[in-house]
Protein backbone atom coordinates (compact mmCIF):
# COMPACT_ATOMS: atom_id res chain seq x y z
CA UNK A 1 0.00 0.00 0.00
CA UNK A 2 1.54 4.03 -0.54
CA UNK A 3 2.52 5.33 1.69
CA UNK A 4 -0.37 8.26 1.63
CA UNK A 5 -2.50 5.73 1.31
CA UNK A 6 -1.80 3.91 4.32
CA UNK A 7 -1.29 7.32 6.58
CA UNK A 8 -4.83 8.01 5.23
CA UNK A 9 -5.91 4.68 7.11
CA UNK A 10 -4.21 5.26 10.22
CA UNK A 11 -5.79 8.56 10.31
CA UNK A 12 -9.26 7.25 9.76
CA UNK A 13 -8.77 4.49 12.36
CA UNK A 14 -7.42 6.38 15.22
CA UNK A 15 -9.87 9.37 14.34
CA UNK A 16 -13.00 7.62 13.36
CA UNK A 17 -12.57 4.70 15.79
CA UNK A 18 -10.16 4.87 18.54
CA UNK A 19 -10.66 8.24 20.15
CA UNK A 20 -14.45 7.96 20.16
CA UNK A 21 -13.94 4.14 21.99
CA UNK A 22 -11.11 5.75 24.41
CA UNK A 23 -13.32 8.97 25.38
CA UNK A 24 -16.33 6.81 25.91
CA UNK A 25 -14.26 5.36 28.52
CA UNK A 26 -12.15 8.03 29.78
CA UNK A 27 -13.26 11.15 28.90
CA UNK A 28 -11.63 13.55 27.04
CA UNK A 29 -8.12 13.56 25.47
CA UNK A 30 -5.77 15.63 25.47
CA UNK A 31 -3.65 16.52 22.61
CA UNK A 32 -0.45 14.87 24.29
CA UNK A 33 -2.67 11.98 25.03
CA UNK A 34 -3.73 12.24 21.50
CA UNK A 35 -0.43 12.12 19.90
CA UNK A 36 0.74 9.22 22.78
CA UNK A 37 -2.11 7.14 21.52
CA UNK A 38 -1.67 7.63 17.88
CA UNK A 39 1.74 7.09 17.80
CA UNK A 40 1.24 3.62 19.88
CA UNK A 41 -1.40 2.61 17.84
CA UNK A 42 1.42 3.24 14.57
CA UNK A 43 3.88 1.36 16.67
CA UNK A 44 1.61 -2.03 16.94
CA UNK A 45 -0.09 -1.99 13.99
CA UNK A 46 3.41 -1.83 12.40
CA UNK A 47 4.53 -4.96 14.48
CA UNK A 48 1.66 -7.08 13.15
CA UNK A 49 1.88 -6.03 9.69
CA UNK A 50 3.43 -9.02 7.32
CA UNK A 51 7.37 -8.41 6.52
CA UNK A 52 8.70 -8.72 3.06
Amino acid sequence: MPLPEMLSDYRHTIQGHLFPWLEEDLGPLSGRHRKFVTVVEATLRDRTRPRR
